[in-house]
């Protein structure tokens, strides 16, 4: 059967969705893990499940308070940079995408009053991949891989 709502969305962009929506997912999994992580390296630090309830920004904003404070070096630091970057253009699109309804050629958010054009699927699929490899890249130096082995990010992802 297909979905009321799939007049509206080709066969295309119902995948284009579906692919945004686990990168989105892969990646805020795994920014919760790297935090996982270290707060389990920390003295007398125990795994925390409350850390993969925080937001992204809040996720965000722990590892910008990190490369602040110089805890996050180097390599880390200029991924937690993409990061900052990429997030920031990326959630406003990716929740008009998850929460909002098609309709017509735009995602409305009922929440936001606006809508967000159907035609940028592909742009915000490119900004979702973009932080997946910004994430796994912070992943493996997080467990102890050695930052000239890490690849290097694909190109960053252009209006």
């Amino acid at each position: 059967m297909e979905p009321f709502f799939a007049a509206w969305l080709s066969s295309d962009q119902l995948r284009t969705v579906g692919s945004i929506t686990v990168a989105w997912a892969w990646t805020d999994w795994t920014l919760g893990q790297i935090l996982v992580n270290l707060h389990r390296l920390a003295p007398g630090g125990e795994p925390n499940g409350r850390i993969h309830q925080l937001t992204l920004a809040n996720k965000v904003g722990i590892f910008k308070d990190a490369m602040k404070s110089g805890i996050a070096p180097g390599k880390m630091s200029t991924l937690i940079e993409e990061l900052v970057f990429i997030s920031d253009n990326f959630r406003f699109n990716r929740n008009h995408i998850v929460h909002g309804v098609p309709l017509g050629d735009a995602f409305w958010s009922q929440s936001k009053m606006e809508d967000l054009p159907i035609v940028d699927l592909d742009r915000n699929l490119e900004e979702a991949l973009y932080a997946s490899h910004v994430a796994g890249r912070m992943l493996l130096l997080s467990i102890g891989g050695e930052g000239d082995h890490i690849p290097a990010l694909p190109p960053r992802p252009t209006d």
